[in-house]
């Protein structure tokens, strides 16, 4: 008798252990719509960080491109006597070489006066530009260096 009543314990054990795990398993299992809508997630995530690292490139690019119109702007312009020697389109070299590409179109409807400015008084303006040429000239390092 003994025999049967630990076998009957070790099977009510072993039924009540597994009716937990199937108890347990149906209650923390995911259904089949909490998996797609977990997917919808992970898709929602990898679409919105793909659209971020795409923005970050295009601020790069913009950032880039605007570095290098500030570099430009920052280049001192040089007007050579060759460029003023050429007695035709002064104007047109000076447009080209002082305003930005994106606004020239602006200033196209101005030219026929400046050229005439220019013809009336084409030495004094030649002059101008060649002092300011010459004040824009770097100055050489001066030698500290030297000894008696």
């Amino acid at each position: 008798m003994e025999i049967l009543a630990s076998a009957l314990i070790l099977i009510a054990c072993v039924s009540i252990g597994l009716c937990g795990v199937v108890i347990t398993r149906g209650r923390f299992r995911t259904s089949k719509h909490s998996r797609q809508y977990i997917k919808d997630i992970q898709q929602d995530l990898s679409y919105i960080r793909e659209q971020k690292n795409q923005e970050i490139k295009d601020l790069r690019q913009e950032t880039l491109r605007l570095k290098g119109v500030i570099n430009k702007t920052k280049q001192v312009v040089t007007v050579t006597d060759g460029d003023l020697k050429n007695s035709s389109g002064i104007v047109d070299m000076l447009v080209q070489k002082l305003i930005p590409n994106k606004y020239q179109e602006l200033v196209k409807p101005y030219i026929p006066k400046a050229e005439a400015y220019v013809a009336e008084n084409k030495d004094s303006i030649i002059e101008q530009i060649k002092n300011i040429n010459t004040k824009n000239q770097p100055n050489p390092p001066i030698d500290t260096t030297a000894t008696l």
